[in-house]
Order: C-alpha cells, then sequence, then structure tokens
C-alpha cells in the first residue's frame, strides 16, 4: 500500500498538489491536515478506523533530520514523509499490527530519526553520491521507518489503545 509513495518526494511530484500560496504559507511546516491530502494525492488508501496522518520526521523536534530531507528535495509534508496510523480510540477489532498515533513523539523516535536520516545524507556525501542516489536512500529510510510503525516494530511512545466495545488492543 504504502510502496508506492516512494518518489513521491517533492509536493509537486504528485497529482492535485498544493497550490504556490499553500506551499508559501506551509513551507517547512508540518501539518497533518497536509499530509493526509498529500497521502490521499498519493493514492494511500486511508484506514477504515480513525487515524491520523503521521509526519515520519517532524519539524519543529527533528531540525537535523528536517535539513537533510530538505537539502535532498523531500517535504516535510509529502507522502513520502507520511503514514496513516490509527488513534488511540481507533476501533482495535480493524487494528492489525500498528503503533498507536499520539502526541508528542518520544525521545527515542525522535532521536532515531535525528540521528539516521543526516547520517545517510553525509556518509553518502562523503562517498561522492549524486543527489539523486543520495534522494533514493532517504526515501528508502523513511519507508523502512514507515514499514516498522505498521508493523509494531518501532514505537513512536507509550501511547496506547483506550478500551472499545471490541476489547482492549
Amino acid at each position: 500500500m504504502y510502496k508506492e509513495v516512494e518518489g513521491k518526494n517533492k509536493v509537486t511530484n504528485i497529482p492535485k498538489n498544493l497550490t504556490k500560496k499553500e506551499m508559501e504559507n506551509n513551507k517547512n511546516k508540518a501539518n497533518s491536515k497536509i499530509l493526509d491530502k498529500q497521502l490521499q494525492n498519493a493514492g494511500v488508501k486511508k484506514p477504515d478506523y480513525n487515524c491520523a496522518a503521521h509526519h515520519l520526521v517532524s519539524d519543529a523536534t527533528m531540525p537535523k533530520a528536517t535539513k537533510a530531507l530538505n537539502k535532498y528535495g523531500i517535504e516535510i509534508n509529502s507522502a513520502t514523509n507520511g503514514v496513516y496510523l490509527p488513534t488511540p480510540n481507533a476501533d482495535t477489532s480493524k487494528v492489525t499490527t500498528e503503533v498507536v498515533h499520539s502526541k508528542p513523539n518520544g525521545k527515542e523516535y525522535k532521536e532515531l530519526l535525528e540521528k539516521s536520516i543526516p547520517d545517510i545524507a553525509e556518509n553518502m556525501e562523503n562517498t561522492n553520491a549524486s543527489y539523486d542516489e543520495i534522494q533514493a536512500e532517504l526515501e528508502n529510510e523513511l519507508n523502512n521507518t514507515r514499514i516498522k510503525l505498521l508493523t509494531g516494530e518501532l514505537k513512536i511512545n507509550n501511547a496506547k489503545f483506550k478500551t472499545t466495545e471490541k476489547g482492549e488492543k
């Protein structure tokens, strides 16, 4: 479902993209409504449970990672940097392995991406990799992060599902 999001790193590459005014108003500012729109425009189906569009890298809390993504043309609100995750009040009978989306991002999650994203860019720059190669590797890292969130291998924080009629997750 999310594999086709790779390469959708610039808002201008996504069908029905943002207007120039929208881009200027939200430049380098994480906005879940814009991310939601970009995920849908990229063909990512919204789950049928309560969910939120989650920025894999968030601007305010991950400045080094954001800077590295921006340097290689990956916009903070692009589909490449997003994933749908269930909210604490989602119907747990419809959720499989996805982690709960609840703010704020935890320290371990932030530190992981704040280190890995800039390190990838810097290491590849040191080997004289091309812009496109570095961009592709950053997209790959974002996709790996997305998969880990969807499979429950990586947690955003210690958020839990609330009890629902169907039980507790």
